[in-house]
């Protein structure tokens, strides 16, 4: 076993390369994070994330990565910035904190690679080191807790105690034979503002993170259909969720980071105009408008969805309502059609109603087609009944309205051509 001095130049060397928290364990299998993952993953807790549960022997196992392995050097580092700046308007959608900046992946990987050549330079050509970041499928959280990195909170992020939970882990395997690191004590206690704080109840289940009703999960992972019920509790959230992480105790006092990749004015920032999204027809615009940030990960279709989402929330349909038209109309992708017309159908507005009754005519999508009526639906509850033949005002120019060839305006009747029950929606 390397001596305790040896163990400390390697934390100081962390440091001097920025990472707030460095800590050892040995690479063995953690028996007990083992089963409780395999657990969650067989109770389908994992959702669409289906590489998950793929190869779970080899996520528990360190030296499925390098076979030489005898410990993992477990790193963390701060991403906090501060208070959350007011939103522009209400027309903007929020960015979880951890995408304010650049990719952190390609961050934190250029700092690992300097990390790999100072060990190397110390330990010689014999040392064997591999990296790893939250894309190996490495159990990261369940050693992070064995080195004493921080504890699992209720809300399943590892705590700090001393800077939150605000943080990045990564790991370095190597086959040196690190003093380890006694595990940190479970704080969280009595405490259940995180779980009280989850607007879906994806937390009602202390330390155990259903993702199938995270908000962070479906604006990010999520390559569909997001769930009706579940949309309306999205409140404003573009892109990830960090509501279980602001009410923490632990993040009163969150050390800032002092990475600039990670500050808000290398990247996207805490807000996006929901307009700019919704503007975007290709894949080439949303690349270039988030390239080099973790936007990228919820790709076009998923972005412009959210973004209808947030429209309907922060009740701004009426200042997009000609962009929401368009990608009901002429995207070519079905969910974000379909979630334009549940955005229409949530403002009650008439306009939006004659625009959803003349969608269905011509849609052949019969999910998207299905979405439509739940939203002519939405729009019926929230306003009753309406004349095929007016429009209330504030409502779009009746010259501006679609007219059908085959159906006279003032013969149509939606209310006829819902199909859905409330209780359906």
């Amino acid at each position: 076993m390397l001596s305790l001095e040896e163990a400390l130049h390697i934390k100081q060397t962390a440091r001097s390369l920025g990472f707030d928290l460095a800590a050892f364990t040995p690479a063995e299998i953690p028996e007990k994070d083992k089963s409780f993952f395999l657990e969650w993953c067989g109770k389908g807790e994992a959702a669409g994330m289906g590489w998950l549960a793929r190869s779970p022997e080899r996520r528990a196992d360190p030296r499925s990565f390098l076979p030489e392995a005898l410990s993992l050097i477990t790193l963390g580092v701060s991403y906090f910035q501060g208070d959350v700046p007011d939103a522009p308007s209400r027309a903007h959608g929020r960015v979880a904190r951890y995408a304010w900046g650049e990719d952190y992946h390609e961050v934190i990987v250029r700092r690992l690679q300097e990390f790999q050549v100072l060990l190397k330079e110390k330990w010689g050509p014999e040392l064997k080191v591999r990296s790893a970041l939250d894309a190996e499928p490495l159990l990261e959280r369940a050693f992070a807790r064995r080195a004493g990195l921080g504890f699992v909170g209720k809300n399943t992020n590892v705590i700090a105690p001393r800077i939150g939970s605000w943080i990045f882990l990564t790991e370095l395997l190597v086959n040196l034979d690190l003093p380890p690191d006694p595990p940190a004590a479970q704080g969280c206690g009595g405490c259940t503002r995180c779980q009280v704080k989850c607007p879906t109840g994806a937390l009602d289940a202390p330390f155990e993170l259903d993702a199938r009703l995270c908000i962070a999960y479906h604006t990010i992972e999520n390559r569909g259909w997001i769930p009706r019920n579940l949309r309306p509790r999205m409140g404003n959230w573009l892109f990830g969720c960090d509501e279980c992480q602001e009410v923490c105790p632990f993040n009163v006092r969150a050390k800032e980071t002092l990475w600039p990749e990670f500050r808000a004015e290398r990247g996207v920032g805490p807000w996006v105009s929901l307009a700019d999204v919704l503007s975007m027809d290709t894949k080439e615009q949303f690349k270039a408008r988030f390239q080099a940030t973790p936007l990228l990960r919820a790709k076009r279709t998923g972005l412009v969805r959210n973004a209808c989402i947030a429209a309907a929330n922060q009740h701004v349909v009426g200042e997009l309502r000609s962009l929401l038209k368009d990608r009901l109309r002429h995207d070519s992708e079905p969910v974000v059609r379909g979630h334009a017309a549940w955005a229409l159908g949530r403002s009650g507005e008439n306009a939006d109603r004659r625009w959803l009754d003349e969608a269905l005519k011509n849609e052949t999508d019969e999910n998207v087609r299905e979405e439509i009526r739940a939203g002519l639906e939405e729009a019926l509850s929230l306003r009753g009944p309406y004349c095929p033949g007016t429009l209330t005002s504030g409502s779009l120019d009746e010259e501006a309205l679609p007219r059908s060839s085959s159906t006279p305006r003032s013969t149509r009747s939606p209310e006829g051509k819902l199909g859905l029950s409330r209780d359906d929606r």
